[in-house]
């Protein structure tokens, strides 16, 4: 397993998990809400709890820390401290309009959202009992941005530009499984993969690193989309042969 395998164990906690919202989210208006507002009161209640036994930083060591917040925050409970964003891209699936009234207090925390990230991102602003980059005051940010796409960008696209996005859409999952056995390759090889390439590590952060970027992307996202491509082929292939395949003789 390499850098990036966080992810398997959120399908994992998605697939228990997801089942519940959508049943929470299908419901009357007033279900909508309160699924909503657990989700929030969910993910806040684990940070104040994360926050109240083990701590502020320092711990023993930074390793410690660091280690202790990859296994549980990271690897084992994912979904659990991004269940507000979750919780806001299920309300917006029925309805991801903007200006539908329904969505009218995202005008609100959305402006919270923004005045959090300007403080955090130039000011060094922390709350102490907040771990982790993305939480709850940061979602509404991202969720308000998707809804003025949604409403600004044309509906289709008949190009090969709108096209070759759409495919790679589609292959985001087996691009991830390429980026993983890609980097595990780069920091077997290397120690580590940040500012990292098949080529090497530059953390200088000149254009050496963006080139690195560029090229992490020409090997991962090729190689993702064509294994998308055959996976895709295989399984209509073997659709089609249980759909023909001859009934034995009772």
């Amino acid at each position: 397993m390499g850098p990036g395998n966080w992810f398997l164990p959120v399908i994992f906690w998605a697939i228990l998990l997801l089942p519940l919202l959508y049943k929470g989210f299908s419901g009357k208006l007033i279900w909508k809400i309160l699924t909503l507002l657990l989700c929030y009161v969910i993910e806040l209640s684990l940070q104040l709890t994360l926050f109240n036994i083990f701590g502020a930083p320092p711990f023993p060591t930074w390793e410690a820390y660091f280690e202790y917040l990859y296994w549980f925050l990271f690897v084992a409970t994912t979904p659990f401290f991004m269940l507000s964003a979750i919780g806001l891209g299920m309300w917006f699936s029925k309805r991801p309009n903007l200006f539908a009234k329904q969505n009218i207090f995202m005008w609100i925390i959305f402006p919270v959202s923004l005045y959090y990230l300007i403080q955090y991102q130039f000011f060094d602003f922390r709350f102490e009992f907040i771990r982790g980059d993305y939480n709850l005051f940061v979602f509404p940010y991202s969720a308000f941005l998707v809804l003025l796409g949604i409403k600004l960008i044309p509906k289709r696209w008949d190009n090969w530009f709108a096209k070759a996005i759409s495919t790679i859409g589609k292959s985001t999952y087996h691009i991830l499984l390429t980026q993983i056995l890609y980097f595990s390759v780069v920091y077997s090889v290397y120690g580590d993969h940040y500012g990292a390439s098949i080529l090497g590590i530059d953390l200088s952060y000149d254009l050496t690193i963006y080139l690195y970027l560029i090229i992490n992307w020409v090997i991962c996202v090729p190689f993702g989309v064509f294994w998308y491509y055959v996976d895709f082929k295989l399984r209509n292939y073997y659709m089609l042969y249980k759909k023909n395949k001859p009934r034995k003789e009772e």
